[in-house]
């Protein structure tokens, strides 16, 4: 609609500064303070439904959208408008009022029906005051807090998915899930004082960590250098490392630069989300040949929002752990009638962790051996892990 009146009118707008001269456009501001059209050329479009909505003041511009289809068909579409808000903010009122209610009253869902009809009308007067006393810069203002508040929910809201569908196949048993392993670090193990309840023993310390995610808040590159190195060998990991550093150079330089020169911050996110890509990349390569389960979705997700955890996570990993030797199964292990050139199996050599303090049997817990011993364990996964009396799998599901 806006553009159809730009032609129509003829006036080109600032695409630099994104405004329009509406005086040009044939608008002006009425006693009242609305925006109306005064030009014969403006008029005319106005009464075919067709406004300027960068001309108009907020309040008319769902009417003006709605304009563009008829009178008959505004009217139907008005009164539609009209209960859905209706709707809307009844059902979000009488939520609100229920959840204030059940606060007050301690979580008590048989509180007195006065209560709720009081806290429901507390919220009408709390709104209708802010109406009239601020307006719509009030509104404005309150709109924006709401935003700002829920910003934090939406991240949260991601990982508790993320953690409920693991919860979901860890509950159902899932074979995949049960014959992979994990890393030996998560990446919220700060918020436990880098003392996780199922750290294992030999592992990284407090210091360790600490010093390793210091590091990476500031220089992921550096954590990601020695996974780097453990995956494609020397050579290949300074060009990782030094592409990916470029990457992060590229992307601070261009978000200062917008201060001097506009929409350079949009070249410097281009770079940040590829570097984001192949941290991906790396994180996806790392869990195969370390045999750890996840989504790629996930990996994509982690690497975009907290790359600096995922650079500590795997550094710590690189070095406590070694990676499995890809191999190809014998004929002996593979059943009749499937055959041997498949995808490489990581988990065919055994893999060593520091300790099995925090690994629990699937049937008939730890032999006498395993028991006394404080040596390594050895964890060799099979797919099928009903049928192995001494299989192992992961204590819980963990980022």
């Amino acid at each position: 609609m806006e553009r159809l009146c730009e032609l129509a009118l003829n006036v080109k707008p600032d695409v630099d500064n994104g405004t329009i001269d509406c005086a040009a456009m044939g608008y002006e501001a009425d006693a009242s303070g609305r925006v109306v059209p005064v030009s014969p050329q403006a008029i005319a479009l106005a009464g075919l439904g067709q406004y300027s909505i960068a001309c108009r003041v907020h309040e008319d511009r769902l009417w003006d959208m709605l304009s563009a289809y008829g009178n008959e068909m505004f009217i139907f579409l008005a009164l539609l408008n009209l209960v859905g808000l209706t709707l809307y903010f009844v059902t979000s009122s009488d939520s609100g009022s229920m959840i204030n209610d059940l606060l007050s009253s301690g979580g008590h869902y048989g509180s007195p029906p006065l209560q709720k009809i009081y806290w429901a009308f507390t919220e009408g007067a709390l709104a209708t005051a802010l109406l009239a006393g601020g307006g719509p810069k009030a509104v404005g203002a309150l709109q924006a807090v709401s935003i700002i508040a829920g910003f934090p929910y939406t991240l949260l809201i991601c990982l508790m998915c993320t953690a409920l569908y693991r919860l979901v196949l860890w509950d159902q048993k899932d074979p995949e899930m049960l014959s992979k392993t994990r890393f030996i670090t998560g990446l919220f193990d700060f918020s436990e004082g880098f003392m996780p309840t199922d750290a294992l023993e030999g592992g990284p310390g407090v210091s360790e960590r600490a010093t390793s995610l210091a590091i990476c808040i500031f220089f992921p590159f550096v954590g990601l250098h020695a996974m780097h190195q453990k995956l494609y060998g020397s050579t290949m990991a300074m060009v990782h490392t030094g592409g990916q550093a470029a990457f992060l150079a590229i992307w601070l330089g261009c978000l200062i630069g917008e201060t001097s020169s506009p929409y350079s911050s949009y070249i410097g996110w281009c770079f940040y989300i590829s570097f984001a890509v192949w941290e991906t990349v790396v994180l996806m390569e790392a869990r195969a040949r370390y045999n750890v389960w996840g989504i790629s979705i996930e990996d994509f997700f982690k690497c975009m929002t907290m790359p600096m955890f995922v650079a500590s996570q795997l550094e710590l990993q690189a070095k406590y752990v070694d990676l499995y030797e890809a191999s190809e199964p014998t004929a002996e292990e593979v059943p009749k009638g499937t055959s041997t050139h498949s995808e490489p199996v990581y988990f065919q050599q055994p893999y060593v962790l520091p300790t099995q303090q925090n690994f629990v049997f699937a049937q008939g817990g730890p032999t006498q051996q395993q028991q006394g011993s404080q040596q390594p364990m050895m964890y060799a996964p099979q797919q099928n892990f009903e049928q192995q009396p001494q299989q192992v799998y992961m204590s819980q599901p963990q980022m």
